[in-house]
């Protein structure tokens, strides 16, 4: 794999940094995200996304404020940001396909994992930064628009009050337990560890996935045989999606989706994401305790 050591323990070490050392990052290391960037990412439903490394070393203080992450953010010199094609208007309303922010939250998941093998610090940024700013710095055409974006840089050892406090407020402390999100048949079931098999590892890379305020909304079945596994959204209840029609879990999903299909390919086990169409996805939606709020997205089949 494109990692120098276990993805696992990638993911183990990957944290938000919001203070960042006062450090230029050498051309070097920017040409080899670059070439990571346009040769390995691959995503699960081919979304033609475009990402590109955003300097801000040259920008004064106002200029950092039109990106909206002055005071969120300290030290940052440099970003990622992405954007994907919206779908036809309709109403004239922004209307993107689901898939398409699966798909960013995979790949920038992805690019994350990278940068932090490289020892660079990151964090997600969804609702917290100001898109017209982004949008001027990466050129993207009227057709396009940013869901989330990422510093990166050398993490600072003195973190700003607004991480320590964010990180109070949403620290990985609080995550679910794994008999929340993961189930054996139906939703009435928590996968117990031992019914897991080659798939506990994989199943663990997704429970410490970082996902929008902590949620955590994805739910997997396994199903009697062991062969499929069901990627499911349980929405969170008026959790608003930003002006720009960004739908942050839905991106949550494509991050989780990245920790399993990674794992999966360190540890040898084959297999595919499709979507499936089975008596057997709708008869577990029946047993959702808020059913309305359940959508069925896509499984992996081993």
């Amino acid at each position: 794999m494109f990692f120098s050591k276990s993805v696992m323990e990638i993911i183990s070490e990957r944290k938000s940094v919001r203070t960042y050392k006062d450090i230029a990052i050498l051309q070097n290391d920017k040409s080899k995200l670059k070439d990571f960037i346009d040769q390995e990412l691959q995503t699960p439903f081919n979304s033609k996304l475009r990402f590109e490394i955003i300097e801000t070393g040259d920008l004064d203080r106002d200029e950092l404020r039109s990106l909206g992450t002055y005071g969120m953010i300290s030290g940052a010199k440099n970003f990622i940001a992405g954007t994907v094609k919206k779908d036809e208007a309709l109403d004239s309303k922004i209307v993107i396909s689901k898939e398409k922010f699966i798909d960013y939250g995979f790949a920038l998941e992805k690019i994350i994992l990278y940068l932090t093998d490289a020892g660079f610090g990151t964090c997600w940024l969804g609702g917290t930064f100001k898109k017209a700013g982004f949008t001027k710095k990466i050129n993207s055409a009227a057709d396009e628009i940013i869901p989330a974006v990422t510093p990166f840089g050398v993490e600072s050892g003195k973190r700003a009050l607004m991480d320590r406090m964010i990180r109070g407020v949403a620290g990985s402390k609080f995550r679910k337990k794994s008999g929340e999100m993961f189930f054996n048949n139906d939703f009435t079931s928590p996968l117990q560890d031992n019914e897991a098999g080659k798939y506990a590892k994989p199943l663990e890379m997704v429970r410490i996935a970082p996902s929008a305020s902590n949620k955590q909304p994805w739910r997997i079945i396994k199903d009697k045989n062991g062969r499929f596994f069901h990627i499911f959204l349980l929405r969170t209840r008026n959790y608003p999606k930003t002006p720009f029609g960004v739908d942050m879990q839905m991106i949550d999903i494509g991050i989780a989706m990245c920790h399993f299909e990674l794992t999966c390919i360190e540890l040898g086990i084959e297999g595919s994401w499709q979507k499936l169409e089975s008596p057997e996805i709708s008869d577990a939606l029946s047993t959702a305790s808020s059913a309305a709020e359940v959508s069925y997205i896509v499984s992996w089949v081993s």
